[in-house]
């Protein structure tokens, strides 16, 4: 996939610095402009979609994702444990939900 992006001009890859098995991959200005557009063509799916969850559920989503997105940043993949395999501590624990039977807290 990133090959093939990248051979459309829609990403560009390098070395990552400071670890040499790491690549760092980024959108060009197409894949920006790309993106914006597939973002403001989808508003409607997105809408549909949101209106799947109860505002808990959809707060809870976020949360998740934000933990995800963060946890992909370079400077905490290294440091850090997976989020949603640990329990206890200052990590987020499983709760009980409604409709999935389970979520995280």
């Amino acid at each position: 996939m990133v090959t093939l992006l990248e051979s459309k001009g829609l990403i560009s890859r390098a070395e990552d610095v400071r670890d040499g098995r790491s690549w760092r991959v980024g959108l060009t200005e197409a894949g920006e402009a790309l993106q914006k557009e597939l973002w403001h063509r989808s508003g409607s799916v997105r809408v549909e979609l949101a209106a799947l969850l109860a505002p808990d559920e959809a707060t809870a989503l976020i949360g998740l994702l934000d933990r995800i997105i963060e946890a992909m940043r370079p400077q905490r993949r290294r440091a850090s444990k997976p989020a949603l395999l640990v329990r206890g501590g200052s990590r987020k624990r499983l709760v009980k939900n409604r409709k999935s039977k389970r979520t995280y807290e």
